[in-house]
């Protein structure tokens, strides 16, 4: 943690993370997936939107290829036959020694959310899960 914390908070952060660290993953098989409803993306049209590759270098694919292989043995990912295809980019972030060197694999979804129906239920805030979470005792969680 860094110094925006005085002391009696950064003891409070450490006293809260370790009370509730069984609900943290410390790998992506840990993850787990919610399989109590299908979700399914409501569009303006059926029109399947392809989208073109964007040029990669072999060393971005290799880091492409290495992290759909972890996603898909994690179970979070399966192969797919659908019509519609988004592009893979490779932005830069940055490493543990802060320098902008480490690639990691985004999708770019942004022709989707133009035809993507908009629902009435707006996503709940943040403010409301913590108070849900801060509430319930753990047998009665699920996710």
């Amino acid at each position: 943690m860094g110094n925006q914390f005085i002391k009696k908070e950064r003891d409070q952060v450490i006293d809260l993370l370790i009370k509730y660290e069984n609900v943290f993953t410390y790998s992506m098989k840990d993850l787990g997936r919610c399989k109590t409803m299908q979700f399914s993306i409501d569009l303006t049209n059926e029109t399947p939107i392809y989208q073109r590759r964007h040029r990669l270098s072999k060393h971005e694919w290799e880091l492409v290829n290495e992290r759909c292989k972890e996603l898909h043995e994690a179970g979070l990912i399966q192969p797919s036959s659908s019509d519609f295809t988004t592009v893979i980019v490779m932005p830069t972030k940055k490493d543990s020694t802060r320098l902008w060197i480490e690639k990691r694999m985004c999708m770019d979804y942004r022709l989707l959310n133009l035809v993507t129906l908009r629902t009435g239920t707006p996503c709940p805030s943040l403010n409301n899960c913590l108070i849900t979470l801060e509430t319930q005792t753990s047998s009665q969680l699920w996710i």
